[in-house]
């Protein structure tokens, strides 16, 4: 395969976003009860509602095997499925999306917590059966940045099956891959632009010491006019149309203080109002975590 060249001509630019309550449309939250327990994944960092259902979420863990769980609401694995051709460096993210398949997961082996990787991968899988062990061969497709490594956390598929991945720094930086990519082939990512994902005010003011937060995972909603880009401590809801032509205007801000999150990782987006969060149990070996959310974004 070609390796895909960037054009600096391609490369839109972000405005940096300097967020507050008195800017931000407001957005209407209502966490669930509880935060539940997610046993046997200690280090969840990826997570993508599962076709054909409101509530099962598929959930990778970022280290050990090449295994997607499958997890009911109420914390329950009820689907281990083994990625058959893959392996794990640092998985971060999972998404769900259009594929020549159908309907494929897609997992983001892309963390980089030292910054010195050569090249990230994402594998693509058709989405397995309910009841499957074992999935279909993956699709390996590598890539490296224009301008040297990064460590990101973050990806969502649009409905065009291009690939997004934003990296995780005080600024973050939107990356995609060619419109044409090929399995096992290695393409160079096209710098979309940069966001500063800044936390909301107080009583209306913006707070100068205001910092940017560190992008831990991102999700397009199922009726793909929203992109979710959440931290540990908030979400922003991008309009997609104008987040993928490099025009994301001011996003709606969520706190999730109220979450009470040992580490929020990931995000899916569920039918109507429904959100998933989901995180790592905060220390080694502790069990991983789900909140819903159930917000009433801006029609």
């Amino acid at each position: 395969m070609k390796t895909a060249v960037p054009g600096a001509c391609l490369a839109l630019v972000f405005a940096a976003l300097a967020i507050s309550l008195a800017e931000e449309p407001s957005v209407g939250c209502q966490f669930g009860a509880r935060l539940t327990i997610l046993p046997g994944i200690s280090e969840a960092s990826g997570a993508a509602l599962a076709s054909g259902s409101p509530t099962r979420l598929w959930v990778v863990n970022d280290s050990d095997e090449p295994i997607v769980y499958g997890v009911e609401p109420e914390g329950r694995i009820v689907d281990r499925v083994r990625i058959a051709g893959a392996t794990v460096q640092d998985w971060e993210d999972l998404a769900i999306g259009p594929c020549p398949a159908g309907r494929c997961l897609f997992i983001a082996d892309t963390g980089d917590n030292t910054v010195q990787r050569p090249r990230i991968t994402i594998y693509r899988i058709p989405e397995p059966a309910r009841g499957s062990t074992l999935s279909a061969t993956a699709d390996a497709f590598h890539a490296t940045y224009p301008d040297g490594p990064h460590n990101a956390e973050s990806l969502f598929v649009d409905s065009d099956e291009r690939i997004y991945v934003i990296t995780k720094g005080r600024s973050a930086d939107v990356y995609r891959f060619p419109a044409s990519i090929t399995p096992n082939g290695t393409s160079m990512l096209e710098r979309v632009g940069r966001l500063a994902l800044v936390a909301g005010g107080v009583n209306g003011h913006k707070r100068d010491n205001a910092r940017g937060e560190l992008a831990t995972g991102a999700a397009l909603s199922m009726d793909r006019n929203w992109v979710a880009i959440r931290s540990n401590e908030s979400v922003w809801f991008f309009r997609t149309k104008d987040f993928v032509t490099g025009r994301p205007g001011v996003p709606n801000w969520v706190n999730l203080g109220s979450a009470h999150e040992p580490q929020g990782e990931a995000i899916a987006l569920g039918p109507g109002r429904m959100i998933y969060l989901v995180g790592e149990g905060g220390s080694k070996g502790r069990p991983g975590t789900l909140r819903t959310m159930a917000c009433a974004l801006p029609q």
